[in-house]
């Protein structure tokens, strides 16, 4: 008496069957990546590498008899890499990179398995090899119009441009995820050089500092401990009016300002405005004219604060008499 063995019905058309492979029973008895998950949890743990090892066997199997059946294509290029696929696939990875149109059957197959050629009303082997290499079916060239697949591959070069385009584009959907650009917050999409170069940049723009972090991390808009620490101490130091300070006292008030734009131009502006009042009573009508001057030009500073006292000011007028 032989025994039957139902098999799936995507597996009609397949011409040979092995034999089960060892532990088979123990280590495919439930599958590796759970319902509802994209990836295995533990790479490490030996069923879910055994699986992977099934996946590339499938791969290549399929690989081989689509070519097979019209005694045409390529699958020794992708046949060679399965295990490479089937280990990105089962990590977790849907977005897989190949500039070598080669490699189209295994990519084919691997659409087969995933059942995105079902869009296609390719869902038995009978099917796969019916439709490969057809004008209306799988191209011999690998083709972005395959459902599952998102851009074609076969001139050197273009997956290379693929990859660092679908590489910047995940690098900016993360950090916009994480970071809002503000007045004091700026975002970076790309930066070429070496660390000094950077660095100069950083200090032209007015940038307190560069961040880097976790992608998962968010990034609050304030300023590091010690840096809060010397403004404090700035602050303390420029609402004196005991006379000049000292030297030590305007080396800590020059590093305060050397760190912060908004307060140097705050620094500059009352300075400005300092000598405009001492003038007032000798020159009036050239006071006015150079406070109206003055609050236009820090009402537009940029500077929360300082703008909201420029309006405050704008209808003082010295006293003449």
């Amino acid at each position: 008496m032989t025994a039957t063995i139902a098999h799936p019905e995507f597996c009609e058309g397949i011409q040979y069957f092995g034999a089960p492979w060892p532990e088979f029973q123990q280590q495919a008895a439930a599958a590796a990546i759970p319902a509802g998950k994209a990836a295995i949890a533990d790479p490490r743990a030996a069923d879910a590498a055994y699986q992977t090892l099934l996946m590339a066997d499938a791969l290549r199997y399929v690989t081989l008899q689509m070519c097979g059946a019209k005694g045409s294509g390529h699958p020794g290029g992708f046949a060679s890499s399965a295990e490479a696929y089937a280990a990105l696939v089962m990590l977790g990875h849907t977005n897989i990179v190949t500039e070598v149109g080669h490699h189209a059957p295994g990519f084919y197959s691997a659409m087969f398995l995933d059942t995105s050629l079902e869009a296609m009303g390719i869902r038995t082997m009978t099917d796969m090899m019916a439709r490969s290499r057809e004008k209306h079916g799988l191209l011999g060239p690998l083709s972005g119009a395959i459902p599952g697949l998102l851009a074609p591959a076969g001139p050197l070069g273009q997956g290379v441009a693929t990859s660092v385009g679908m590489a910047l584009g995940e690098r900016l959907r993360a950090l916009a995820a994480v970071i809002t650009p503000t007045r004091v917050l700026r975002l970076s999409e790309a930066f070429t050089g070496n660390g000094d170069d950077l660095l100069a940049a950083a200090r032209e723009n007015g940038l307190e500092g560069i961040v880097a972090k976790r992608a998962t991390s968010r990034y609050e808009s304030r300023r590091s401990r010690e840096a809060r620490t010397l403004l404090r101490q700035a602050r303390a130091l420029l609402l004196r009016d005991d006379g000049p300070l000292d030297g030590e006292a305007r080396a800590r008030l020059q590093q305060a300002l050397a760190q912060s734009e908004a307060l140097a131009l705050v620094v500059r502006f009352r300075e400005r405005l300092k000598a405009i009042w001492q003038n007032a009573a000798t020159g009036p009508d050239k006071a006015v004219a150079a406070l109206e001057q003055w609050c236009c030009e820090a009402e537009t500073s940029g500077v929360a604060a300082l703008e909201q006292f420029a309006r405050r000011l704008g209808g003082w007028r010295p006293a003449t008499g």
